[in-house]
């Protein structure tokens, strides 16, 4: 005899979604097909989407955490030799992205439970913008190192300080929505990305492939041995011929913008995509916005170590820890010694 199905006049479903939510934390398939004749379908599927939501928060959560432990100790050494404008913007994004997942890690459900239902948006409009700003700011960081390559110049901090303006418009329209599921107190609700999120990652994907070629150009031109076309594209793969500072730039530049471009492509791909799940779309914004964040940080932390450990040829004082700029390197014959000819000048 099949088991006699509840009745709706008297068990309301959003009680059953609600008891189940709030077990959420111990529920699995199992359990999930053993109640599956108290549950309607769409219940079940809209469980199985707050749980894989749950699953993104915590990988996002555990990304970022192993990269603020990893980083503090570098953090600590960059911040001792004093203040820039370009390490306050550099402290701004790691602040922003801190906040942004802190403020997702308040949607999973065992946490979520303790937050009233009117909560909900509210949380979710703080992770926005956290969202935005951290992607902002690290487009921000960049053009800093764009300024540094090309020693200040006015045309091109007018050039990459509007393509930067182009990236506020992500400030605007508000890119995610709680989407409430039951008609409890408690906050149980699944991130609902706009269609028009994905406009900030091809922003993001045009202003990073601009300054890659700016910098890739500029950068090339301080090999002052280097002449022949094939002699160039050799140096811009392996870095000879360039000063420890530079090559670096040039290296770790390469590296943030193949990661990148990788991620914004992908992020791009899975919000577009109409196929796939709002879990799943989430995720590409989620996992996308942590990846550009640390290697973009990573990078501008890599340099700046660089530049003020022993083994460069320049150690800048605690005041002259702003912007790097460079200097062209002057032929091989004319050097006194093959060591690094960057110099590090505050802006």
């Amino acid at each position: 005899m099949p088991p006699r199905q509840p009745d709706s006049n008297t068990t309301p479903p959003f009680k059953l979604l609600e008891l189940s939510l709030a077990l959420h934390p111990h529920f699995n398939r199992s359990t999930l097909k053993m109640a599956a004749f108290e549950i309607p379908q769409v219940f079940q599927n809209l469980i199985h989407k707050v749980q894989q939501e749950s699953y993104i928060i915590v990988a996002a959560t555990t990304l970022w955490a192993y990269d603020m432990v990893m980083a503090f100790p570098g953090e600590v050494e960059m911040f001792s030799r004093g203040l820039g404008a370009s390490d306050l913007v550099y402290l701004g994004a790691r602040l922003t992205l801190s906040g942004f997942v802190i403020s997702m890690v308040s949607l999973v459900p065992l946490i979520a439970s303790l937050t009233r239902n009117d909560g909900c948006q509210a949380i979710v409009q703080i992770a926005e913008w956290f969202m935005v700003l951290s992607m902002i700011l690290n487009s921000l960081l960049f053009v800093f190192r764009v300024r540094a390559v090309y020693l200040n110049s006015h045309k091109v901090t007018i050039i990459f300080g509007l393509l930067w303006l182009t990236t506020l418009s992500q400030l605007l329209p508000p890119i995610a929505s709680a989407l409430h599921i039951s008609g409890g107190d408690d906050c149980d609700a699944i991130l609902e990305m706009k269609p028009w999120v994905v406009t900030g990652f091809i922003l993001t994907a045009i202003f990073d492939t601009a300054v890659f070629v700016a910098i890739s150009m500029q950068v090339l031109g301080f090999t002052g041995t280097v002449h022949t076309r094939k002699e160039r594209m050799l140096s811009f793969l392996n870095g000879k011929e360039l000063g420890r500072i530079t090559r670096a730039v040039l290296q770790t530049g390469q590296l943030y913008y193949l990661v990148t471009v990788v991620v914004d492509i992908f992020a791009i791909f899975g919000l577009v995509s109409p196929w796939l799940s709002d879990p799943t779309r989430s995720a590409f914004a989620l996992i996308g916005v942590v990846l550009q964040n640390i290697t973009a940080c990573a990078v501008f932390r890599l340099v700046k170590l660089r530049s003020i450990r022993p083994d460069s040829a320049v150690i800048p004082t605690s005041q002259e820890m702003g912007t790097i700029r460079f200097a062209r390197v002057v032929p091989q014959s004319q050097r006194s010694s093959t060591s690094d000819s960057d110099s590090m000048l505050a802006s």
